[in-house]
């Protein structure tokens, strides 16, 4: 299995820890960047290619709803998968309808975050088990 590559971006530094630091334990899943803004991932993004990216939905300057549309627009191949303490129908067809591969809520178990990422990185999408989608085609 080719390893994946990942960027993860949220404004909360301490949060972005924990996701380095759970994935950091995974073979094949490689943390290639961490930004804590939309302004920064794309600069990022313009040297680090990854896989995945992995952003919360409330972002200082771009909301993760605008980085996952223009990242599909710029960058098709890259994954996104949305994180957010909102779990509200109308947030998760937002980030659908801008091409999100991925919608999960911020008190996700990290068993289920690594199963959303196996599960973005094969093709399909996955959305949180509690919203009653776990994963379709896309």
């Amino acid at each position: 299995m080719k390893e994946l590559q990942i960027v993860l971006a949220d404004d909360h530094q301490m949060f972005r820890d924990g996701i380095r630091a759970v994935l950091a334990e995974e073979e094949h899943i490689h943390v290639a960047g961490e930004v804590g803004d939309g302004a920064a991932l794309f600069d990022l993004l313009a040297t680090v290619h990854p896989d995945l990216v992995i952003t919360d939905i409330h972002m200082p300057g771009m909301s993760g709803i605008e980085i996952a549309e223009k990242i599909k627009a710029g960058f098709p191949d890259i994954k996104v998968l949305m994180l957010s303490m909102h779990t509200q129908e109308e947030f998760i067809t937002k980030a659908l309808n801008v091409g999100a591969d991925g919608y999960l809520p911020k008190d996700t178990s990290m068993t289920e975050l690594l199963d959303a990422i196996k599960t973005i990185c094969q093709g399909e999408n996955y959305f949180n088990k509690s919203n009653g989608v776990c994963n379709h085609d896309p």
